[in-house]
């Protein structure tokens, strides 16, 4: 070793640090460097070469020795960072247990009790007998004679089913005769009667007819018998085929008839506005588009819109027309609940749905009380049905 290397030894060793490139390895670089011109070290270059990289490592390895005060830092800050994670994870759990806690009964009681009350119309309009129309006129037209002035007249009647009197007989009264009488230019005209009184009527009225009601019993104020049956005049009689038997001009689509102009619902924008405000969206979305759009079944039919407008070129006037071909319409039971009974389900509650039990029972059957459970949904902040209430 000459003069240069020993000088440079104890300044090495001083300055060994932990950051593992220290002032040695740069000087010991050096120190070859320079020893280039001279033959000894140009031999053991290569020697110092792997020394310089030994103590590099040296220096590496003491990176990893860390001391034991060093370490217990560590320590308490992963517990302190692991105790900090668990207490946010931890409030975050009970946040969201507490969010989506069901809501207070009494707060929502009252809405529910109106959802059900009015669901009971619209059940009908939509899952059951659909809303009320009118008939097509089916029925089966006969005719009958009288004795009117000496001739025998034919005239015409048919039968009417009714709810309160049984059998009604709707039949034709007046008469039209060309027995000699003119006008003011000479032209002969008919002179109308009516056949039962005899009296001269001043006009003809098209589809004018009396009623009668047709009973096996004999009774008081029967106006005229046969073999088998008894007929008693009805004062002031509506007929149900005739009253709105205009209504149909032939030029609808025959597969719609015209919703009773005295339905809850007049037209589609009021009975989905009806729908939107009563179900949830997601327990109406099945039939929705029946309803108001038509779709194509499984077997690749095509179901036409329940429910459609149509307007009369005529008159302008708008109808609501339901269908008569594209479902099965069939009356559903009316159940009458008892929101006394009404209570909330708890367990089978959150934030967004709601379980309740009632009682009650299907009208008509006072005596077969049952336990009914009927769901709610939470949508955009308010509360919907969300199953059947039939």
């Amino acid at each position: 070793m000459n003069e240069q290397e020993k000088s440079m030894t104890p300044e090495t060793a001083e300055t060994d640090t932990v950051m593992g490139v220290n002032e040695e390895n740069i000087t010991s670089a050096c120190a070859c460097a320079k020893a280039q011109e001279n033959a000894g070290c140009r031999e053991n270059a290569h020697t110092c070469a792997k020394k310089s990289d030994k103590k590099a490592k040296k220096g590496q390895n003491n990176v990893s020795l860390l001391s034991a005060r060093t370490k217990k830092q560590l320590l308490i800050v992963s517990i302190l960072i692991g105790a900090l994670l668990f207490g946010l994870v931890a409030f975050l759990v009970v946040n969201a247990i507490l969010n989506n806690r069901p809501p207070k009964f009494s707060v929502v009681k009252d809405r529910f009790e109106m959802l059900i009350n009015t669901s009971t119309d619209l059940n009908q309009a939509v899952f059951g007998a659909g809303l009320p129309v009118y008939s097509r006129m089916e029925r089966e037209v006969r005719s009958y004679t009288v004795d009117f002035k000496g001739e025998e007249r034919t005239l015409l009647y048919y039968e009417i089913a009714d709810e309160n009197y049984g059998t009604v007989v709707s039949y034709e009264y007046q008469i039209k005769i060309m027995d000699g009488k003119v006008n003011a230019d000479g032209i002969k005209i008919y002179t109308i009667y009516d056949v039962e009184s005899g009296e001269e009527l001043s006009e003809y009225n098209q589809g004018a007819a009396r009623f009668v009601e047709r009973s096996t019993e004999e009774r008081e104020g029967y106006v005229f018998k046969t073999d088998k049956y008894f007929y008693y005049k009805i004062e002031n009689y509506v007929n149900p085929d005739l009253l709105y038997a205009e209504v149909y001009s032939g030029k609808e689509d025959e597969n719609y008839d015209y919703v009773r102009f005295d339905a809850k619902y007049k037209s589609v924008d009021e009975l989905k506005e009806a729908v939107s405000s009563i179900y949830s969206n997601a327990y109406i979305a099945y039939i929705y588009e029946i309803l108001f759009t038509g779709t194509i079944d499984l077997r690749g039919q095509v179901i036409q819109a329940l429910y459609i407008d149509y307007k009369d070129e005529d008159s302008g006037m708008f109808y609501l027309m339901r269908s008569n071909t594209s479902w099965e319409w069939r009356e559903i039971p009316t159940v009458v609940y008892d929101f006394s009974t009404m209570t909330m389900d708890e367990s089978q509650s959150n934030a967004n749905s709601v379980c309740v039990r009632i009682n009650g029972y299907e009208k008509g059957k006072e005596s077969e009380v049952h336990e009914y459970e009927i769901w709610f949904a939470r949508e955009n902040n308010a509360w919907y049905l969300d199953s059947p209430t039939y």
